[in-house]
Order: structure tokens, then C-alpha cells, then sequence
């Protein structure tokens, strides 16, 4: 997130879980703007009949389509191998 250890010890557990917010809303909102010019991109050199969506290529879309919880150790894997690729 981005701080240094003496940042992150004077924060009291309210003000880190609302500074996690903010940082998680904009990892939100560059991923939602990075997705969509990937899937322009895809769209702009895909196969005839091949249609992207920027959910395809949003990792936070995916997480929240499975409810946002992962319910196997391998599903967590799976997903930790999926967030490297990027």
C-alpha cells in the first residue's frame, strides 16, 4: 500500500482499514480503465466472431462474480498463479 513502517504504526486500526479502502477502491478504478483498453485492444485483433469484455480481463470482476470469497486452497492458488500472469 505503499507506506513505511513508521506511517503504518502511527495509524490507529480505524484509519488503516479506511486508508485499505481508498487504496483498494483505486486499484479498482485502474484496473476497471486498464481492462477496458486491453479488451479494446483484444476486440481490435481478435478472430472473426471472437468478442472480449472487460470483465475478461478484470481481475477484481472475477474475484466478485465468485462472491468475493475463494473456498478451496487450490482455488487460491489458482487465483495467486492467475494474479502473477498479469
Amino acid at each position: 500500500m505503499g507506506l513505511l513502517p513508521d506511517q503504518l504504526w502511527s495509524l490507529t486500526l480505524r484509519e488503516f482499514i479506511w486508508y485499505r479502502e481508498g487504496y483498494l477502491q483505486s486499484l479498482k478504478r485502474d484496473w476497471e480503465r486498464t481492462s477496458a483498453m486491453m479488451a479494446l485492444f483484444a476486440n481490435a485483433n481478435a478472430a472473426k466472431g471472437k468478442k472480449y469484455n472487460p470483465d475478461d480481463f478484470n481481475p477484481f470482476s472475477q474475484i466478485e462474480s465468485q462472491g468475493g470469497q475463494v473456498s478451496s486452497s487450490e482455488e487460491a492458488e489458482a487465483l495467486l498463479e492467475k494474479m502473477r500472469k498479469f
